[in-house]
């Protein structure tokens, strides 16, 4: 059972997904569920290459229910 310091990301079309820390950024969740997203500045939010969509809804398939409001702005 996960424990309250987790989130589980799915990273669509890949469908690659995982638990990580509550706090990680999204850029970091790609990696550690093994994909690989481009990011020219390193994750620094200046070059735009990394950007995703957080898509809104519940996600039965997948056990997820997600929002923006489930997403920490970057800072």
């Amino acid at each position: 059972m996960p424990d309250d310091d987790s989130a589980l990301v799915a990273f669509m079309p890949s469908g690659q997904r995982g638990r990580v820390e509550a706090g990680t950024t999204l850029l970091d969740a790609a990696r550690q569920v093994g994909l690989e997203i481009e990011s020219i500045c390193g994750g620094r939010q200046t070059c735009g290459r990394c950007q995703v969509t957080v898509e809104e809804g519940t996600f039965a398939k997948h056990g997820i229910v997600s929002g923006a409001d489930r997403v920490t702005a970057p800072g």
